[in-house]
């Protein structure tokens, strides 16, 4: 298990005499990257409900609980994509949220993964959204992070959006924070695992 590989990592830098924790959440679960990798999969395919709710619900597009509500009242019986597309008729928040999707979905046919996450996240507010909130940097360090991975997985396999997602949920990250013994500093380093490793 990737927390057993990162308990034994910490042990042995402890046995150093270099003072570590582990971090209490796995990359793929942290905030930012849920809602990134939930916008690449709402752009290939929309019909994904948990992650269509996750984005319109996220800093990102900020539908709140009540347009949410309002939105499957309108059209109780379907997929919500049908029911935000029925309700985006006489709404336009909703509106202009399926347009910068529609926006997204064919820069995604013109674009690698990396890039198109590039656009992601220097098209909306998030760096700046995810910036601002507890952990600021390390949230903006994995943002950045991701694009390394799609560029990654691109030149290595040439795939696109679903391939990478798939790709994505194969392994996941430990945070390791090593307190500096020479200043009050600590230095967050990130540990990714394969199961194929």
């Amino acid at each position: 298990k990737v927390k057993d590989k990162a308990s034994v990592i910490a042990q042995t830098l402890s046995n150093y005499g270099i003072p570590v924790s582990l971090g209490g959440d796995s990359y793929m679960q942290s905030f930012e990257i849920s809602v990134v990798m939930s916008m690449l999969q709402v752009i290939d395919n929309p019909k994904c409900d948990v992650e269509l709710l996750t984005v319109m619900m996220s800093p990102v597009f900020g539908f709140t609980a009540e347009d949410m509500a309002k939105i499957r009242a309108n059209k109780k019986r379907g997929s919500l994509y049908s029911a935000v597309v029925e309700y985006s008729a006489n709404d336009k928040k909703t509106a202009d949220f399926l347009e910068k999707i529609a926006d997204y979905r064919r820069l995604a046919a013109v674009l690698s993964v990396d890039r198109l996450i590039s656009r992601l996240l220097h098209s909306t507010d998030i760096l700046n959204q995810m910036s601002a909130m507890p952990g600021g940097k390390i949230r903006r360090a994995n943002l950045f992070a991701l694009i390394k991975y799609a560029k990654d997985y691109v030149t290595r396999t040439g795939g696109g959006i679903y391939g990478f997602i798939k790709y994505m949920k194969s392994f996941d990250t430990l945070y390791i924070f090593c307190n500096s013994v020479y200043s009050s500093t600590s230095k967050c380093v990130s540990l990714e695992f394969s199961p194929n490793l």
